[in-house]
């Protein structure tokens, strides 16, 4: 009754339960993406690896990034990153 919201961090979804187990008893998840950090492969298997127990995945943060550096080689072709004027 005195908060709105509470916030549970866990360790790693890949090498730990603790955030599966958890996630299943919660009302939503949101991920945090370490940038340059974590790999697309291990983001995608976390995801996996949460929705395999029907966790409700909000979105994600990505933290430890440099602004001043963010890259989207891959992510977005030129015409996007024309669009929306984002530095190389």
């Amino acid at each position: 009754n005195e908060y709105a919201f509470i916030v549970i961090d866990t360790p790693p979804t890949i090498g730990f339960a603790d955030a599966r187990i958890i996630s299943s008893l919660v009302n939503a998840v949101i991920m945090v993406i370490k940038h340059y950090g974590t790999s697309r492969k291990a983001g995608n298997l976390a995801t996996h690896l949460l929705f395999s127990v029907n966790a409700k995945i909000l979105g994600g943060v990505l933290n430890m990034s440099d602004g001043d550096n963010l890259k989207y080689e891959g992510y977005f072709n030129s015409s996007y990153k024309d669009y929306y004027n984002f530095k190389q």
